[in-house]
C-alpha cells in the first residue's frame, strides 16, 4: 500500500519521485558503517520543488534527510529513521560566476573540485578543498563545515560562504546573508542539514597566487614534525598548508609519488606558502630553516607537476590504503597545537592495545587529526575491537582539551559523546535554536544533536559491541 505522504509527493512532484527498492538502496548509506532504510526519493530541479516535498513532510510527520555526493563518514545523510531522502543530482549548476566581485552563485550538488577548476579557468581559486573533493559537493561541505589540505590559510568553508538559499522545516524559502544582524547562514552552516535545506550558496572566490612553492619534509620523529609545525605557524610568511603524515601511510603512498615522498621516516610533512614574486624565496628560507633546525630534511617540489602529484597522494591517502588494509574506521578530532603529538601518540597506543593497526594524516597546523583504524571484518570480533577503540579514543581526545569534530561532523557516530564536550545547558540551547527553525523536528532527526530523553549513552553500534 502506498503511503499518503508518498502519493501527495508523487502529484506535486510526479517522475521525481522513486520508490523503487533499488533505488532506494543507493541511498541507504554514506560512507559511514551506518546503514538506513529510506522509503522515498526525490530529486528535486528547482528550490520550489524542494520547498513543496518538505512542506509535504512536515504535514504527513515525515522524516528528511537532504543528500549530496554521499562521503559523510558519520552516517549524517544515511536514512535511519526511514522517510524521504532529498538527493542534489539534478541541482548541479553554477548559476552564476561573477570575476568583478569574484563570487560563484552555485547549487548544493555541484561538485567541489569542479568549482575549483571552473574559477581557474577564469583566473580564480575556490580555495576550502577536503580530499573528497572530487565527490563531494557544496552543499555538503556547508553542512560539515568542511576544511580541507589549505584551511590553515584560507579557512574552512563557512569563511567563504556569503549567502545560503535555504528551505525550512516549515517549507518557508529564505535568502540568509553575512550581513543580517542575526546571520542565520552561520549557524545552518555546519548544522549538518538539521536546521534548513541549502538549495543554493553564493560562495567567495580568491584570486590565484603570484607565486607558490610546496616543500616536502621528513623527520625521524613525531615530536620533531610537531614541534616544526608549531613554529611555522607563528614564523613562516605566506604559510597556507602543513599536512602531515605517518609512517604508515608513506609506505601506503609510495607508489603514487616515488621520489617525491620521503621513506624511512616517521613523519612528513607537505607545506605550501604563497607569496608575492619577490617574497617567494624569502617564504621558502624561513620553511627550510625551521624544518633543518627541528632535525628535519626538506626538499622543494622541482615542478608544477611534482607539487600536484604530492597533493594527489595526499589527498588519495584512505584510498591507497586499501591496498593494505580490507577494512577501516577513520576519525575526525581536533585538538590545540601543542597536544597533537601527544594525542597521537595516545592513538597509537590505543590502537596497539586493540590489536589494531592505526595510520594517520593531519592538518596539522590547525590542529585537526585523522586517524584510522584498520581490521578485517572477516575476523570475528574485529569491528568490536575498532569501536571499543574508537570510545578510548574519544576519551582521550576530550581529555587533552580537543573536540569531537574538526570537520566530519558528529552525524550519528559520534552522537552518544556530545554531552561529554557539552553540558545540559548548551546541549538545551541548540535544541531551542533547531525548534524555532525545524518546529516538526523533521530537518535530519537523531543526526547531531542527541534529542532531549534520548538515552545519549547508547552508541550508533551499541547492540553490535
Amino acid at each position: 500500500m502506498t503511503e499518503p505522504w508518498v502519493t501527495a509527493l508523487r502529484a506535486a512532484l510526479g517522475e521525481r519521485v522513486h520508490t523503487q527498492p533499488a533505488e532506494l538502496a543507493a541511498v541507504a548509506r554514506d560512507a559511514s558503517h551506518v546503514m538506513g532504510r529510506p522509503e522515498a526519493l526525490i530529486y528535486p530541479e528547482t528550490t520550489e520543488h524542494v520547498a513543496a516535498a518538505v512542506r509535504i513532510a512536515r504535514e504527513h510527520g515525515v522524516p528528511i534527510v537532504a543528500r549530496g555526493g554521499g562521503t559523510s563518514l558519520t552516517g549524517a545523510t544515511v536514512p535511519t529513521r526511514g522517510g524521504l531522502v532529498i538527493a542534489f543530482n539534478r541541482m548541479q549548476a553554477i548559476l552564476e560566476l561573477d570575476v568583478a566581485e569574484r563570487t560563484a552563485l552555485v547549487q548544493p550538488g555541484h561538485p567541489n573540485a569542479a568549482l575549483d577548476q571552473e574559477a581557474r579557468r577564469h583566473g580564480l581559486r575556490y580555495t576550502p578543498d577536503p580530499s573528497s573533493r572530487a565527490a563531494s559537493v557544496i552543499g555538503g561541505n556547508i553542512g560539515t563545515n568542511a576544511g580541507g589540505l589549505h584551511c590553515l590559510g584560507h579557512g574552512v568553508t563557512g569563511d567563504h560562504v556569503l549567502g545560503l538559499e535555504v528551505v525550512f522545516g516549515d517549507g518557508t524559502i529564505a535568502w540568509l546573508e553575512d550581513t543580517d544582524a542575526a546571520d542565520l547562514r552561520a549557524l545552518v552552516t555546519g548544522s549538518e542539514g538539521t536546521l534548513a535545506v541549502v538549495t543554493c550558496a553564493l560562495v567567495r572566490l580568491l584570486p590565484l597566487p603570484e607565486r607558490l612553492a610546496v616543500v616536502v619534509t621528513g623527520f625521524e620523529l613525531l615530536e620533531q614534525a610537531g614541534a616544526c609545525a608549531e613554529r611555522m605557524v607563528l614564523e613562516v610568511p605566506g604559510l597556507v598548508a602543513c599536512e602531515f603524515i605517518d609512517d604508515a601511510m608513506l609506505r601506503a603512498l609510495d607508489h603514487m609519488a616515488p621520489g617525491i615522498l620521503p621513506v624511512n621516516v616517521e613523519a612528513a610533512l607537505l607545506i605550501e606558502v604563497e607569496a608575492l614574486e619577490e617574497g617567494i624565496d624569502r617564504a621558502i628560507a624561513a620553511v627550510v630553516q625551521c624544518v633543518e633546525e627541528s632535525g628535519g630534511s626538506a626538499r622543494e617540489a622541482r615542478s608544477d607537476e611534482e607539487i600536484e602529484i604530492a597533493w594527489h597522494a595526499r589527498r588519495s591517502a584512505f584510498g591507497a590504503l586499501g591496498r593494505m588494509h580490507s577494512d577501516s574506521y577513520t576519525h575526525d578530532f581536533a585538538t590545540p597545537r601543542d597536544r597533537l603529538v601527544v594525542s597521537l601518540r595516545a592513538a597509537a597506543d590505543i590502537a596497539k592495545r586493540h590489536g589494531l593497526v592505526l595510520s594517520s594524516v593531519a592538518h596539522l597546523g590547525d590542529g585537526n587529526l585523522h586517524p584510522r583504524l584498520h581490521y578485517d571484518a572477516r575476523v570475528p570480533g574485529s569491528f568490536e575491537r575498532a569501536l571499543a577503540a574508537s570510545e578510548e579514543l574519544l576519551v582521550m581526545v576530550l581529555a587533552n582539551g580537543g573536540t569531537l569534530t574538526g570537520e566530519h561532523g558528529i552525524g550519528l557516530e559520534k552522537l552518544h559523546a556530545l554531552g561529554r564536550q557539552y553540558g545540559d545547558p548548551e546541549l538545551d540551547a541548540m535544541r531551542r535554536v533547531k525548534a524555532v527553525l525545524d518546529p516538526a523536528g523533521i530537518l535530519n532527526p537523531g543526526k547531531a544533536l542527541p534529542e532531549a530523553g534520548a538515552d545519549a549513552r547508547r552508541g550508533v553500534y551499541a547492540d553490535v559491541a
